[in-house]
């Protein structure tokens, strides 16, 4: 787990810096734990009228505009969600 938040963050930073290769390594890895975490978050009824991928694309958004200390924080870790 400690290996994920590490690689996640490190990915993280180098995309911000502007690494392209980065950044869709991060996505590769963790998109579809994101995807997954919306679709079973999403209320059933929601599903038909909203795309999953939309929400997918909100959460890669704002990762990538927040600032970075945000992610270093451990009271933003949730011991419910785990990585794929």
């Amino acid at each position: 787990m400690l290996e994920n938040i590490l690689g996640f963050s490190l990915l993280l930073e180098q995309a911000r810096a502007g690494s392209d290769s980065a950044a869709r390594e991060l996505i590769e890895r963790f998109g579809p734990f994101i995807l997954r975490v919306i679709r079973n978050r999403l209320d059933p009824r929601l599903r038909s009228i909203f795309d999953s991928a939309d929400f997918s694309q909100a959460v890669w958004a704002s990762f990538f505009a927040m600032p970075a200390q945000k992610y270093q924080s451990s009271s933003t870790y949730s011991p419910g969600l785990s990585t794929p």
